[in-house]
């Protein structure tokens, strides 16, 4: 026994139209795994035929005169094999009727988004249904006719008569590939245009200016625009000291209902680290950031600050 998986029994029923086709398929088929399967005498073929087919297929089989062929009939130059496959040719092939054949196949159109070689195969397909003496031919005729690119069509044109099935096939392949080249092109170039326009409004967060995101900002620190990040300028004054500028409160300006909403900064003429002194810990390097409202310590500072036994306050508020 063959370790192949068995074939589909043939569909002897539904659309008579079809039937012949169906039957061409899946003899087809057929062929190929008595081939693969190393079956090759003619007696265990007819038996495969009609086991691989199907009831129905028998039932068609055995009631065909002349197809089923006795032992004791059998002689030296009977292929018992062959006498039922031209029995049932005989049977099927005659349920095809090539004008309606002929007629589908003029229907066939290249789908809007269908590739070329697809639309190829289908017309393949239709086209040995409805045996065409001239089968190039009519593919020719009916591509120039049903295909959706003009530009085939008039490349199809302009060869004349030298025109061939594989010159057809070369030249819509080719189209087709420039195509979707062109449309790699025009995807890149719709987001490098989308990206520029964003850069045109978009406002550093870090330095104030305009054309650029705040990851890519290079405006050295005295360059910068003193605002907050969301674009409003802070409302702080300073005063000069040895090494830097610190600010300092405005008492006439300043509103004592609402002292939390006042935020500060330290602002040195570069980006440069100084050395800090936090909760009785001194020497800290530590680096300052213009354009932020809070500090934030890294996990490898916290711990070195807790191994000094760093002196933490809790700030503490009180009610009105």
């Amino acid at each position: 026994m063959s370790n192949l998986p068995p074939l589909e029994t043939l569909q002897c029923d539904g659309d008579s139209m079809s039937l012949g086709l169906r039957w061409d398929k899946w003899l087809r088929a057929l062929e190929i795994y008595l081939l693969a399967a190393g079956i090759d005498t003619a007696a265990k073929k007819r038996a495969t035929l009609l086991h691989m087919g199907g009831t129905a297929l028998q039932e068609i089989y055995y009631n065909i005169p002349g197809a089923h062929i006795l032992d004791c009939d059998v002689t030296d130059t009977s292929d018992v094999y062959k006498t039922a496959i031209d029995k049932l040719n005989e049977y099927f092939l005659p349920k095809q009727s090539r004008v309606y054949e002929r007629h589908l196949f003029r229907l066939l159109r290249q789908e809007p988004s269908e590739k070329f070689d697809k639309f190829l195969v289908r017309l393949r397909q239709q086209s040995r249904k409805c045996f065409f003496t001239n089968e190039e031919n009519n593919l020719i005729d009916q591509i120039i006719e049903k295909c959706n690119s003009v530009e085939l069509k008039k490349k199809m044109l302009t060869l004349g008569d030298d025109i061939t099935l594989d010159k057809v096939i070369a030249e819509a392949n080719a189209m087709e590939s420039v195509q979707r080249q062109l449309a790699d092109f025009n995807a890149q170039n719709t987001m490098a245009m989308i990206y520029a326009v964003r850069l045109e409004t978009k406002k550093c967060s870090k330095c104030g200016y305009i054309g650029h995101y705040m990851a890519q900002c290079r405006t050295r620190a005295n360059k910068r625009k003193l605002t907050h990040r969301n674009g409003s300028k802070l409302p702080i004054t300073y005063k000069k000291t040895k090494n830097s500028l610190t600010p300092f409160k405005d008492e006439k300006k300043s509103t004592p209902s609402s002292p939390a909403n006042i935020n500060y900064i330290f602002y040195l003429g570069e980006d440069e680290k100084i050395i800090c002194k936090i909760g009785g810990v001194e020497n800290l390097e530590l680096l300052i950031d213009s354009g932020s409202t809070h500090n934030i310590l890294s996990d490898k500072t916290w711990s070195y600050l807790k191994s000094r036994n760093v002196i933490v306050l809790q700030p503490s508020f009180k009610s009105g």
